[in-house]
């Protein structure tokens, strides 16, 4: 790539986007070049788009130029970057401002949006609207981007993201718009529900790639229920692990459940509910300090279990009880099995509210109420609830948002495998997190997500206080030895963070990435977009 005229391309960016638009000042550099994860990057600039034409334009100025763009939705990319490029001195392009909802189809279940929608945004709207759908919420926070995530392919509560996407808009990174499967025939019906259109699927080129910038998508819904419910599974017992997976694994199979069943271990649930147990605590005016150790209490009291599954239902009042009862009888000796429904909930409240002279009624109402956002998600919910669990393991009770996430003291990084959803496998993949966990004296946050039938997405959580010297750099070895590890033992991670791209895509002698390396020449002959994002070394 020929040496980069910033100058000259953040000149014409002003006049295209206006100077408002276009971030040069170190304290608004700063906002963008702070991460979660603790990586420290300097970027050239930050660009605010408002349509897909200015981002023609931008791409067309940048190949002139030969600046490398690096495009985020929202940049809620935590753990593995933020919003930082792989490449050091690249040009944010920040889509934030590109958030209209341009329709939502509640007949079809779709909705067409741009990439600054947020989760929040959509679920207010089919809300006000009272529309008949629901969206397949991520665990991530409100402000999440629903084109970002699923681009990335994130796992929803319900299913995949990735399996959403259809009619996608990208601008190429040799500055031509294309439209993927039916959308580029003009009034095409089904260009928003059959996403392979006609002759070769080039939709998901664009998902974890960087040939193009994309700036519409549609995003399929789900039809809303008659019942909302979710089945909650507690193993006592650690020895029992493989049984329990292989047991869930059949539930998938068989057809009994269909939906994403989420299983996270003892340390993952505790920093999750821990802090919503703070702030109710808090809400019944009590002091922070005790506040944090009385959440820990009745943790430790109300939630025994090794291990943790949440299993969404949607289905008919009808439906939900045989479904209840065959999860139960094949979960017989495993794992204890409750259900919880609105109505549930709701008397499990007042039950407890009126019993409240009892300290185990006081702790269960509290335990209610900490987990009502996490049910919530389970009816399509978008909750902040989660980002909490990030400052929990090194500054309990700190308040957090997302958008103060990435300046907090708290780091966070990610491993993320996929594995066979097969008992031996899971055994197998928490053994070497503990291992490598334990010579490095980190805590292992464990959640495997079905993915499907066949396959567990597991999110490998890594804390650390950013505030001990050394201590970011030790994290990071830390997760590229269990980045190793997994990849000896065929547990491909399916995403990666900016300074581990490498590791996943060093082979020249793959022939899968050298067909990407030619596509990409193809799409973006100046290798301007996002250079180096799952992409081999040139």
């Amino acid at each position: 790539m020929k040496k980069p005229d910033v100058g000259a391309a953040l000149t014409q960016w002003r006049d295209v986007i206006g100077a408002g638009h276009v971030l040069t000042a170190a304290d608004q550099l700063a906002e963008y070049e702070a991460a979660l994860c603790g990586t420290e990057r300097a970027v050239a600039g930050v660009l605010r788009p408002d349509s897909t034409e200015a981002v023609q334009r931008i791409v067309e100025i940048a190949r002139v130029c030969h600046v490398p763009l690096y495009p985020v939705s929202g940049g809620r990319n935590w753990g593995l970057g933020s919003r930082l490029p792989v490449q050091a001195d690249s040009v944010i392009v920040d889509l934030g401002r590109m958030n209209r909802i341009h329709e939502v189809n509640a007949v079809r279940c779709y909705a067409e949006v741009e990439p600054g929608v947020t989760q929040q945004q959509l679920y207010e709207y089919i809300q006000a609207h009272d529309l008949p759908v629901c969206m397949n919420v991520t665990g991530s926070s409100r402000d999440a981007s629903l084109i970002g995530n699923a681009l990335e392919r994130g796992v929803g509560y319900f299913d995949s993201k990735h399996h959403e996407l259809c009619n996608v808009e990208v601008v190429l990174g040799n500055g031509k718009v294309v439209r993927t499967g039916f959308g580029h025939y003009p009034g095409a019906q089904t260009g928003a529900i059959c996403p392979t259109g006609v002759g070769p699927d080039i939709t998901g080129l664009f998902s974890q790639s960087n040939f193009g910038i994309v700036t519409r998508a549609v995003i399929r819904l789900l039809p809303e229920t008659e019942m909302h419910a979710a089945i909650v599974c507690q193993l006592d017992e650690d020895d029992m692990f493989s049984s329990f997976i292989d047991a869930l694994a059949d539930l998938r199979r068989d057809g009994v459940v269909r939906t994403a069943a989420h299983i996270v271990n003892r340390e993952r649930s505790r920093i999750s509910v821990c802090p919503m147990l703070f702030e109710y605590l808090i809400g019944q005016g009590m002091d922070p300090a005790r506040a944090v150790q009385e959440a820990e209490e009745i943790f430790r009291m109300e939630s025994p279990g090794a291990w943790g599954a949440v299993i969404p239902l949607r289905t008919s009042r009808k439906g939900v009880l045989p479904v209840c009862a065959e999860v139960h009888k094949r979960l017989k000796g495993l794992a204890r099995v409750q259900w919880v429904t609105d109505r549930l909930m709701r008397a499990g409240t007042v039950a407890t509210r009126l019993l409240g002279v009892l300290p185990s009624m006081r702790r269960k109402h509290a335990m209610l109420a900490a987990i009502r956002p996490f049910y919530g998600m389970t009816k399509g919910i978008p909750t902040d609830a989660a980002l909490a669990s990030v400052a929990w393991p090194v500054q309990p009770g700190a308040p957090v948002s997302s958008d103060a996430l990435d300046r907090g003291d708290a780091g966070l990084l990610y491993c993320l495998p996929v594995i066979p959803m097969e008992g031996r496998c899971a055994v197998r993949l928490k053994e070497l997190v503990h291992e490598v966990f334990a010579e490095y004296a980190f805590t292992p946050y464990i959640s495997m997500n079905m993915m499907s039938a066949q396959a567990l997405e597991c999110v490998i959580n890594l804390a650390y206080d950013k505030r001990l010297p050394g201590e970011a750099e030790r994290a990071d070895e830390c997760i590229r030895r269990l980045f190793d590890a997994c990849m000896q033992n065929g547990f491909i991670p399916y995403r990666a963070h900016i300074n581990h791209m490498g590791l996943l895509c060093s082979d020249e002698d793959d022939t899968f990435w050298q067909t990407i390396r030619e596509i990409k020449a193809l799409f973006d002959p100046a290798g301007i977009i996002a250079p180096g994002r799952y992409q081999p070394p040139s």
